[in-house]
């Protein structure tokens, strides 16, 4: 049984917000990843965090030829971005999933931007890119919403949380990241079977644009394939930031 109980807004006073410094999202030129690249965008905006704008590329037949498009894609991505920070282009040869993760550990990346849909990838979340990013991060991943064309925003945070002391650190990071953004944010306390589903509905219900939860779950550390963070991020209709707490 799901039962969120509100937490008082104010648990934490940060003194100084927790905020990300450099953002790492990846682009294969879809309609899906531009979103992701747009939420991106506004997110390094609005923190006056870095930018880096990724693209994979296959060896195939011609590995030349997917160098060249690869470019042209990071090249189209990069023009697209408005008012942000210029953006860091960052083309590799390899696995989607691979590139987003090794760009980030290599420019020491806070946070990943991937889309809910996968780069290219009509498949629900499990088995996708995002999945195998989140599995597998140095850090934090925003799992963005791509599936609709909202603008891009937050204006209301629901954190998830079962009172543990990894979700109370995701708990602080998503405060301090709610404040620098000048959101509203709500924290609630789930547990029981049916938290990832109660927490998508009471999302839903606030009219959330993100879902804060710890990337390691809210009933134990158990891998995150059969975790609730992972039930939570191919369940919701919002962005999911899934803090990486362990």
């Amino acid at each position: 049984m799901f039962r969120p109980r509100a937490l008082a807004p104010d648990r934490y006073h940060p003194t100084k917000a927790v905020t990300y410094r450099r953002i790492v999202v990846g682009t294969d030129g879809s309609d899906a990843a531009d979103r992701a690249v747009g939420h991106a965008a506004w997110l390094s905006h609005r923190l006056g965090a870095d930018l880096l704008v990724s693209h994979a590329y296959g060896g195939g037949h011609d590995p030349a030829e997917g160098r060249r498009l690869g470019a042209s894609v990071l090249r189209d991505a990069c023009a697209r971005i408005g008012e942000a920070p210029v953006p860091t282009s960052h083309l590799r040869r390899g696995d989607a999933a691979e590139v987003l993760v090794s760009v980030a550990r290599e420019e020491n990346a806070d946070l990943i931007v991937v889309g809910n849909r996968g780069l290219g990838n009509r498949r629900v979340l499990m088995g996708t890119v995002p999945a195998r990013v989140a599995g597998t991060t140095p850090c934090d991943v925003l799992v963005a919403h791509t599936s609709d064309p909202r603008e891009p925003g937050v204006a209301r945070v629901v954190i998830g949380s079962d009172g543990s002391a990894t979700a109370q650190r995701a708990e602080a990071v998503a405060v301090a990241l709610a404040d620098a953004l000048g959101a509203e944010r709500e924290t609630v306390r789930v547990t029981g079977e049916e938290a990832a589903g109660g927490l998508v509905r009471l999302a839903e219900a606030r009219a959330a644009d993100v879902i804060a939860v710890g990337n390691k779950g809210l009933v134990g550390a158990r891998r995150f394939l059969t975790s609730v963070p992972s039930r939570v991020a191919r369940q919701a209709g919002c962005h999911v930031l899934l803090v990486k707490t362990t």
